[in-house]
């Protein structure tokens, strides 16, 4: 080993252990911290590929789709046939443009309204019905994806990779997203049950802002269940269970996946957000995607709680070291890399501009300096 990879190395362990300290201080978990911190580690380690994961998935935006890759032009990518309807909707639209096209294409609510470029649900708006678009809070500077509600008990993460010989997707992660629910008594509220829901205080808070009073009010009959978050996310107290399938399920959902991506030219390394009721309706076809992911959309088992830091820092480590194969695969085709520097400057800007809240902001830089001294304390 070179001594500028036994550095890499030795640095890579000291922003895990200074990651570490940060949750002590911060009493969070890992889950809770900016995907720049959770990936810091790994891509310390990694650093070589950073210049290089431009060829994976050559036909998307933003380094493969590791930093502000367009939602639109990911789903162009899924075969229609498993999408929801939607519409794109560029800058500068305004809510009369949206409400006129809404009409004219005869689209159905309830929606989702979202940036096409954001990340852990941020901007992202339930819409029950086409009035409440006057409501929503827009950003006339940027560009919104309005989409069909799929309202299902369950959300499957799949992560694939497609063979550069055989040229299929297989899969090597699948994950459930336990969305939070509540089961109704026939005399208790939705907002009251809520309260009363095993997650934290703050998550609770953010669940009941999140839902409209109606909704909140409503008295669920004795036994019947309701889902009450809307977008799976972990802010909102989504857990992650990882599924482990059998080979012929295995082999069964790749190849639904591979129909899915039929069409897929220029993408090899991803995930799908998909909406299915249960496991066995989404092994029979009866599913549809919601969001695909490039190469930023981390294998979700990396959110399990039960897992340790160290657990979860070989996932990300593994994860890496397929890009990093992948990549020297590409770039033997002939694909040219965009270097380190090109790629670092895309890096910085996305994690500028990303769509997310003022407050997220500035806590992502709280967090990232309190990561910068603890790693100074590691040293010395």
């Amino acid at each position: 080993m070179n001594i500028f990879k036994r550095f890499r190395y030795a640095l890579a362990a000291n922003a895990l252990r200074a990651v570490a300290l940060v949750l002590e201080q911060k009493k969070i978990t890992w889950e809770q911290l900016p995907w720049q911190i959770q990936f810091l580690p790994t891509v310390i380690k990694y650093l070589p590929v950073v210049g290089t994961i431009n060829t994976i998935n050559p036909d998307i935006s933003g380094l493969s789709g590791m930093v502000g890759a367009s939602k639109a032009h990911l789903n162009t990518k899924v075969h229609p046939d498993f999408r929801p309807k939607d519409i794109v909707f560029e800058v500068g639209s305004t809510v009369t443009d949206m409400q006129k096209i809404i009409t004219e294409r005869k689209f159905l609510f309830p929606a989702f309204i979202k940036p096409l470029q954001g990340e852990r649900a941020a901007g992202v708006q339930f819409l029950p019905k086409q009035a409440a678009l006057a409501d929503a809070v827009l950003d006339p500077a940027r560009s919104y994806l309005i989409e069909e509600a799929i309202m299902t008990q369950s959300e499957f993460c799949i992560s694939v990779v497609r063979d550069i010989i055989t040229q299929k997707f297989w899969v090597f992660s699948i994950t459930e997203r336990v969305i939070p629910t509540v089961i109704g008594d026939g005399k208790t509220t939705i907002k009251a049950l809520i309260l009363l829901l095993d997650v934290p205080v703050l998550q609770k808070q953010k669940i009941v802002s999140a839902l409209e009073i109606e909704f909140l009010d409503t008295v669920l009959a004795r036994n019947i269940s309701q889902t009450v978050v809307r977008t799976a996310s972990i802010s909102y107290g989504t857990n992650y269970v990882k599924q482990r399938l059998t080979l012929a399920q295995k082999k069964l959902l790749e190849q639904h996946m591979n129909k899915v991506l039929s069409h897929a030219t220029g993408f090899n390394i991803g995930r799908f957000d998909i909406k299915a009721h249960n496991l066995d309706e989404l092994l029979a076809g009866a599913f549809k995607v919601i969001e695909l992911n490039g190469i930023g959309g981390m294998p979700t088992h990396v959110y399990e709680t039960h897992l340790s830091l160290n657990q979860k820092q070989a996932i990300l480590n593994e994860y890496f070291e397929l890009l990093q194969n992948f990549s020297r695969q590409q770039v033997a085709l002939g694909l040219r890399p965009i270097g380190f520097w090109a790629a670092l400057r895309q890096i910085t800007a996305s994690a500028c501009n990303q769509d997310r809240p003022n407050n997220l902001k500035r806590l992502e830089r709280q967090y990232l300096w309190a990561v910068v001294k603890n790693m100074v304390k590691v040293f010395f």
